[in-house]
């Protein structure tokens, strides 16, 4: 799907969920625990909304290097932005919202930055670490 099509998507994918139950109508995506059918339907609304995103925030390559879905952490972080994105312009916010997202978004850049060693233009795996027993 080329990012065109993508950005055409992007606003339906920002429409609250009609079944959700909370609040705000939103829920978070907890990727533990999705089938493989709703991790890429997940992925889908994720991917579509950074493409968006990306563009109008101006984030840096270091930030969201074209190999962020292979960073389970930085997908739970952009996956945290997103959801707190979608919330802070619901109708029912106070009008802080945008603001306040607007703050998370610089903390979570400063969070990612040094985590980050991948660019634009390349790739670098985390070390394996020794599972818990």
């Amino acid at each position: 799907m080329s990012d065109a099509d993508l950005l055409a998507e992007a606003d339906d994918a920002a429409a609250p969920a009609a079944e959700a139950d909370d609040q705000y109508g939103y829920q978070p995506v907890n990727w533990r625990n999705l089938t493989s059918a709703e991790e890429a339907a997940a992925l889908t609304e994720l991917t579509m909304w950074l493409v968006w995103a990306q563009e109008r925030y101006d984030v840096p390559g270091n930030i969201l290097p074209p190999c962020w879905k292979d960073h389970a952490w930085l997908v739970e972080e952009l996956s945290a932005l997103h959801v707190a994105w979608l919330v802070c312009f619901d109708p029912q916010d106070s009008g802080f919202g945008p603001l306040q997202w607007l703050e998370r978004f610089h903390q979570a850049k400063e969070r990612i930055k040094p985590r980050s060693r991948c660019t634009e233009t390349s790739h670098q795996t985390a070390p394996r670490r020794t599972p818990l027993t």
